[in-house]
């Protein structure tokens, strides 16, 4: 066996032994008010933002957005998703800031996301960032309104997103 076959085999071999102990020794924090380490937070941004990236890509183009799949997006948010993610005027409940990884600014999102990645995410969610797959459990459509108003976000006032509270009740069967 040449020594440089033999030298990747014994790396190897000793890196899952480090693995296997740091596993099961207890050695690497679990706890979510650890946060994570600058290594493990990269790894895992890193991932995300290509595993995303390629997924959607098979998405259908999304359709045009409409104020009225802005406002019925924006009322389903504040429903199921401002209580993590805040929204113009409106903090996240306490427990959120204590989420690891801490759930995002979704103005920023808004602008770094398209529009087939933001609609990928809702459907499938995000393993170990608690943000859940609504594709199991709702409309396609009605993803779509949320995407619609997530790429509204970063141009809604305070005022604006407090209107939609008041807006008109949405049919939960439509």
């Amino acid at each position: 066996m040449p020594a440089f076959l033999a030298g990747i085999i014994f790396t190897l071999v000793v890196s899952a032994m480090i693995g296997l102990t740091i596993m099961y020794g207890g050695l690497y924090n679990v706890a979510a008010s650890s946060g994570h380490s600058p290594v493990a937070r990269w790894i895992l941004d890193t991932t995300e933002e290509h595993s995303v990236a390629r997924q959607a890509g098979n998405m259908p183009t999304p359709p045009r957005f409409t104020a009225a799949m802005i406002r019925s997006g924006g009322q389903d948010f504040q429903k199921t998703c401002q209580t993590c993610h805040g929204g113009p005027g409106a903090q996240p409940a306490p427990f959120a800031r204590t989420m690891t990884p801490t759930p995002p600014d979704l103005d920023k999102v808004a602008k770094e996301l398209s529009a087939k990645e933001i609609f990928w995410i809702l459907q499938h969610g995000i393993k170990m960032t608690a943000m859940p797959a609504f594709g199991e459990v709702e409309k396609d459509d009605d993803l779509w309104n949320m995407v619609a108003f997530v790429k509204h976000l970063p141009q809604m006032t305070p005022q604006q997103y407090q209107a939609l509270g008041r807006g008109a009740p949405r049919d939960q069967d439509s």
